[in-house]
């Protein structure tokens, strides 16, 4: 059961510019990660490989 304390909390954690970052550099990563392996395995990748090393 969740109370509104919690709640708020998460709302909180969400709205976090370092929570932000983290967030869209791990999709990034992700992203990569699945370019990576399609032009490895012979394939046209799905997506462009962007590498941005800023965090």
């Amino acid at each position: 059961m969740t109370n509104q304390t919690d709640t708020n909390r998460f709302q909180f954690l969400f709205e976090q510019d370092h929570y932000i970052e983290l967030k869209d550099y791990l999709y990034s990563y992700i992203l990569r990660k699945i370019a990576v392996n399609d032009i490895l395995n012979g394939s046209s990748p799905r997506i462009s490989p962007k590498i941005d090393l800023t965090i």
